[in-house]
């Protein structure tokens, strides 16, 4: 009786033994991407990316400057976010977790990203100073992100940094662009689709137009030729300067009215996207508003 009980139990720990192994096969082969990441396939712009297996994915609490909206001229330090992301992601696999909300109002999925080192991409991007901490909705690490900002804006990074920015020099009519053979459609250096539909070639933007081609968007790459610049004779100078009729130009600009963002401290121009849009804010001059201690949308002044 006792050999046989003995003998049980063994064939009942081989059974169980084995069971165990082929659990582990299982959930290894049904959750890979677990164990490996979702592998990045594109950076849209500084706050967007596509993953396989999941879509187009939001990155939580951050947002930068505008590059890709066709509504909207490229938002100034915006390309400068998007390769910042676009190094920290390429050829990466990541891990993804979410909060509360899953998804937005565009069906994109909302997520925090963090590399196989660990890093937490997101904050990260808040902390070079790359984007802004989105407070506009709770968030599990809206304090955390917040912390970060304060660290980017004292450090002067990024956004928040003492020089001016530069805008891109604007491209001349025999730059190169990218035209779309099945649509007819040319897009510009550095846009969305640039070298990137499935047929096309590479001419210069005067071939494109002479050859019936349209622009995406219908917004031309280059800018007409800038005037010559002035003689000898017409040297500084020689100038007038401005009569008591004309008033300066910065005291002006200084007055236009600002919306600002009373939970984020942050003021939008006329124009952009988040003027008068926000659940709690108020309009004030521009003055008024750098007075109270607010800070404009993208680091950048109305003026």
């Amino acid at each position: 009786m006792n050999g046989w009980n003995q003998g049980g139990r063994l064939r009942l720990h081989r059974v169980l033994r084995f069971g165990a192994l082929v659990l582990t096969l299982l959930l290894a082969l049904a959750t890979p991407a677990l164990a490996q990441g979702y592998a990045v396939t594109r950076v849209v712009d500084g706050d967007t990316i596509v993953l396989d297996a999941i879509g187009t994915v939001r990155l939580i609490g951050i947002d930068t400057p505008e590059t890709v909206d066709p509504r909207k001229p490229v938002q100034a330090f915006g390309v400068e976010a998007s390769a910042a992301l676009r190094s920290m992601l390429d050829a990466q696999r990541v891990r993804v977790a979410y909060d509360q909300q899953r998804h937005d109002k565009y069906g994109r999925t909302l997520a925090y990203v963090y590399l196989p080192d660990g890093t937490f991409v997101n904050r990260e991007m808040v902390r070079r100073g790359y984007a802004h901490a989105y407070l506009n909705y709770p968030f599990r690490h809206m304090d955390d992100f917040r912390a970060a900002e304060r660290e980017a804006r004292e450090a002067s990074r990024g956004l928040w940094g003492d020089a001016p920015f530069q805008a891109a020099a604007p491209a001349s009519a025999s730059s190169r662009v990218w035209v779309n053979s099945s649509s007819r459609v040319y897009h510009c250096p550095g846009t969305r689709y640039y070298g990137s539909t499935a047929r096309g070639e590479y001419i210069t933007e005067a071939d494109a137009i002479a050859q019936g081609h349209r622009p995406a968007y219908g917004r031309t790459c280059s800018v007409p030729d800038a005037p010559m610049p002035p003689s000898a004779s017409t040297s500084p100078r020689n100038v007038a300067p401005p009569t008591a009729a004309e008033p300066a130009t910065s005291t002006a600009i200084t007055n236009v009215r600002v919306w600002v963002n009373t939970s984020s401290k942050v003021y939008h121009c006329p124009g952009t996207r988040y003027f008068g849009t926000t659940k709690a804010g108020v309009y004030m001059t521009e003055s008024e508003a750098e007075s109270a201690g607010h800070r404009p949308s993208g680091g950048r002044r109305c003026s």
